[in-house]
């Protein structure tokens, strides 16, 4: 919530910076969106980060961490990792771009001007519970941000880590198809989120998902999955095979010659007509004398 006091805060409060995972049907990334007020027009305009990274495929406590710069640069971080980084003055990494012509409104900036922060909302709108949120963290210290952290998160996430990895181990016992379809598809879950990707992430993970779901899954199908990505990976990297382009030969134009030839023939059958069908010259009659 943008500077202002904190009473009446509800859902249709106006927001600064809304950061946070979010998944719903095909959509699966841990989204970032500034909304920033234009200096002359006084309108607060959003721009939504581009290509956002994923959230992560598993029933586990993670942390999400934003780091805004005074460079001007974003960084994204999911337990720590970095997921991704962004620059807030770049409309390859932001959108939408501005727009220049033409637009009276427009106008250069050389760092995005944030409103103060009064008061931090959660908004949830899902269909499944189970769904916990704690340690809300602002600071002004990175360093002592990743000490909250490594303090607070990092022993509860390896303990959930141990007793899924327990959990699992009863659930599959001499059998470990399902350990190797899980493993398979933490996988295929790391390949969508390649940078190449990020065009076809929806795409991709919503095949991931579907067959994820399929409780008879085969590894024949598995593998046809990777197939998928692998193709459509080399396909970016190498790109296709252009058409050959075929050349027209052009065509010998006989008939004009013909033509030529016949008009020729014509003209001389009707010169030898008009000769032979012409009156034969008059003789001249003797002159008589008186």
């Amino acid at each position: 919530m943008p500077g202002g006091c904190p009473r009446g805060f509800d859902s249709e409060s106006p927001y600064s910076i809304m950061f946070g995972p979010d998944k719903c049907g095909t959509t699966n990334k841990v989204h970032f969106i500034l909304k920033h007020k234009n200096p002359k027009s006084g309108e607060y305009v959003e721009h939504h980060l581009k290509f956002p990274p994923s959230v992560p495929h598993d029933k586990l406590t993670h942390v999400y961490t934003a780091i805004l710069k005074s460079d001007n640069e974003l960084q994204i971080l999911v337990d720590g990792e970095e997921k991704k980084k962004a620059n807030f003055l770049t409309s390859d990494d932001f959108e939408p771009p501005p727009q220049e012509i033409p637009n009276p409104n427009y106008f250069e900036l050389d760092q995005p001007d944030f409103e103060p922060i009064a008061a931090v909302g959660i908004e949830i709108w899902t269909m499944q519970d189970g769904i916990l949120f704690d340690n809300v963290l602002i600071a002004k210290d990175e360093k002592f941000a990743a000490s909250i952290r490594d303090t607070t998160w990092k022993p509860k996430f390896d303990a959930e880590k141990e007793k899924q990895k327990d959990e699992e181990a009863a659930a599959t016992g001499s059998d470990g198809l399902a350990g190797f379809q899980k493993k398979v598809f933490e996988l295929l879950y790391q390949v969508a989120d390649i940078s190449f990707l990020s065009e076809h992430k929806d795409k991709i993970t919503d095949l991931i998902e579907k067959a994820e779901k399929q409780p008879n899954i085969t590894i024949g199908v598995l593998v046809s999955i990777v197939v998928v990505i692998l193709t459509l990976f080399f396909r970016i990297i190498f790109g296709g095979k252009k058409a050959k382009v075929v050349e027209k030969k052009p065509e010998p134009v006989a008939e004009t010659s013909t033509t030529e030839g016949s008009s020729d023939e014509m003209k001389e059958e009707t010169t030898e007509a008009e000769s032979e069908g012409a009156a034969p010259p008059r003789r001249r009659q003797p002159r008589r004398e008186n």
